[in-house]
């Protein structure tokens, strides 16, 4: 009886009758995987386009990008200095933010390729509803 339960509830689930909780009926429904990738997709176009509908966000994203990049040097000349001196700290930490920043485009540029890859190939799941055209 309880098997035929658990039969009758994951039908449900499946024909989208019942609403997906993992808590209570695991993670293997399709729910989990659509949203991510339409995540994956939305993040794509933030990223990698100049999609329209992302555009004050990455304006945001551009003002307070330019106070991070002074934080993080700030912050990685303030843990090293006293340990190296400050002369080598002068030189040492704008080393470190441009291979930082380097790191970051080339990061960027691989996550853009394969998400468009990926999604080109089919890989990225069932992105119905979310708009992108491949």
């Amino acid at each position: 009886m309880e098997d035929c339960a658990k039969d009758w509830i994951r039908d449900r689930i499946e024909d989208g009758t019942i609403p997906h909780n993992p808590l209570i009926h695991g993670s293997k429904a399709k729910r989990p995987a659509r949203l991510w990738a339409r995540f994956k997709s939305q993040f794509h176009l933030l990223i990698c386009t100049n999609d329209r509908r992302h555009s004050k966000l990455r304006k945001q994203m551009e003002k307070t990008g330019s106070q991070l990049q002074i934080a993080v040097t700030a912050a990685i000349g303030a843990s090293i200095g006293p340990r190296i001196g400050v002369p080598a700290t002068a030189v040492l930490v704008p080393l470190g933010a441009i291979c930082l920043l380097i790191l970051a485009g080339v990061g960027k540029q691989v996550f853009c390729d394969e998400a468009t890859a990926s999604m080109t190939l089919g890989d990225a799941g069932d992105l119905e509803g979310t708009n992108y055209r491949v």
